[in-house]
């Protein structure tokens, strides 16, 4: 039991480094895109609860007389097992399926792309995790009428230089510029929790 403590104490520490200490665990196994590292944490939480059951099961059975102490702890730790590798699997499904960055991430890009002075409107953003540190950007944009093609090239590099910059986890950006119309239009969002299609708020410079 004193092993795993250690263990579960050096897990633990391990996994605030990345995280901070600005949010609770569970919001920071949440935003976490590394299992390795929370996989671990829940590994030994469960292996530390399910000793504690074990070791209180036949306490209690033999103190007490009473042998269903001993079946009901065994019980109890199935239940956690169960309860660890549902929570594990709930937190790394998104990974699996490809997760997207967190509403207000969205909203960032969309306001920095906005405001660059060549864009007409942009679509929203689609994002997704390839990696517990990369992250793959695609870019819907249109572009100002009476730009050249140097212009747009200009623009482009200028755009993938501000989003790297300023979302370092952003590794990988696609961009495509054409013409977008009303009725296709799914515009940035303007909220965190954006269900409707809508334009963006955001106006963007004139240039």
């Amino acid at each position: 039991m004193a092993c795993e403590s250690y263990s579960l104490f050096v897990a633990y520490r391990e996994f605030r480094k990345p995280a901070g200490q600005q949010d609770d665990v569970l919001s920071a196994i949440h935003l976490n895109k590394d299992p390795s590292t929370f996989a671990i944490l829940f590994e030994d939480t469960a292996a530390l609860a399910g000793l504690a059951c074990a070791f209180l099961g036949v306490f209690l059975g033999h103190y007490m007389r009473r042998p269903w102490i001993d079946g009901a702890a065994s019980i109890a730790i199935g239940l956690i097992l169960i309860a660890s590798a549902t929570l594990l699997a709930s937190e790394t499904k998104g990974l699996l399926v490809g997760e997207s960055v967190r509403p207000s991430t969205l909203v960032k890009i969309c306001s920095l792309v906005q405001q660059d002075p060549a864009v007409e409107q942009a679509r929203r953003p689609l994002t997704m995790y390839i990696g517990p540190e990369t992250v793959l950007l695609a870019l819907d944009i249109q572009f100002r009428k009476t730009l050249t093609a140097a212009d747009v090239t200009d623009a482009v590099d200028r755009l993938e230089k501000a989003v790297r910059s300023r979302f370092p986890r952003i590794k990988h950006i696609y961009l495509e510029a054409e013409t977008i119309t009303t009725s296709t239009l799914t515009a940035c969002p303007d909220r965190l929790h954006v269900s409707h299609a809508h334009r963006c708020d955001l106006p963007a410079p004139q240039g």
